[in-house]
């Protein structure tokens, strides 16, 4: 087999700086290798490779990662499979013998999208479960994302593995740990879960931070008075706000709930919004009116005082 690194002119990896993988004369253009770290798209190209070792692959990679199959779960798995590390404690190397060599790290990333998440059970149960039962078995630690909001992945699963083992063998490998992991937590989590459930996530300004919250407390109030019954919740998770909200009519009223949303977020920005509340008489839209108006006020606010303290920097220098 011959492996190689090859450059697309006029590609994407010319413009940003990575190669492709070629194997055998044929270019995987859904592949990038970036300062020896090789991101593979192709399962063809994963299959090629398999065949191979990790100590032979250690002599063209420092790492790979690509999506593996599992069927126990429905979100997805990333293999992250760490070859080689580096003397000058994680910055990397321009020479490639100063690597260090250990023993190779798998790691499995389990990758839940937390602004979609509609389960019964919280993702810190989740997290919890997957902690207590790898902890049963030798040689597998789960390390939970501190920042899942951000990266998107709920946490990884880590073992080490023989530098004899083919990468087929390091794959089967780790669906059989992931499997035997998620069996467990599955039996241990409530069966039902909400289909029907919308979650949003924001990212305020730190000054307009709160009445921007605020304004998104009166939904459920602005959702009762077009006639839709809803739970609403807002939780502050990594610096952004959680937005989740939870018909009472199942289905069909989240449809209505997800225009709504559209429009009242929109509401505060839409200069057309003023002419078309001041029209009506009815209660309920001159409170959303009065919530709006808040709301604008609070945003000019903020920016005044902003404007003042950069006036307030310039005048003491």
């Amino acid at each position: 087999m011959k492996i190689e690194l090859k450059n697309i002119p006029g590609s994407q990896g010319e413009e940003y700086g990575f190669d492709y993988l070629c194997i055998d004369d044929v270019i995987d253009e859904k592949s990038a290798v970036h300062m020896g770290d090789l991101t593979i798209g192709s399962k063809d190209s994963v299959t090629k490779l398999s065949i191979l070792s990790v100590q032979e692959l250690r002599k063209y990679f420092t790492g790979l990662s690509f999506k593996i199959d599992q069927n126990i779960t429905e979100w997805g798995i990333e293999l992250n499979l760490k070859l080689s590390y580096y003397a000058d404690e994680g910055e990397y190397s321009t020479k490639m013998k100063e690597r260090a060599i250990y023993p190779a790290e798998a790691v499995i990333n389990i990758e839940v999208d937390v602004r979609k998440w509609n389960k019964t059970y919280s993702l810190e149960n989740l997290i919890t479960l997957y902690k207590v039962i790898s902890d049963k078995y030798d040689n597998l630690i789960f390390h939970p994302d501190s920042n899942m909001l951000n990266d998107g992945d709920l946490g990884s699963f880590i073992f080490t593995v023989d530098d004899h083992m083919k990468l087929g063998e390091v794959i089967k490998l780790a669906q059989t740990n992931y499997i035997k992991v998620s069996e467990e937590v599955l039996e241990l989590l409530p069966q039902s879960q909400l289909s029907e459930l919308l979650v949003t996530l924001f990212e305020f300004p730190e000054e307009i931070k709160t009445a921007c919250k605020q304004y998104l407390i009166y939904f459920g109030q602005f959702l009762a008075d077009i006639g839709i019954n809803a739970n609403t919740s807002i939780k502050d998770e990594a610096n952004k706000v959680l937005f989740t909200i939870i018909p009472e009519d199942g289905t069909e009223a989240l449809d209505k709930i997800k225009d709504a949303l559209e429009i009242y977020i929109n509401a505060p920005a839409n200069p057309n919004i003023d002419s078309q509340i001041t029209a009506s008489s009815d209660i309920a839209v001159l409170q959303w009116s009065a919530n709006v108006s808040h709301l604008r006020g609070q945003v000019m606010l903020a920016q005044a005082a902003i404007q003042m303290k950069d006036a307030t920097i310039e005048t003491l220098q």
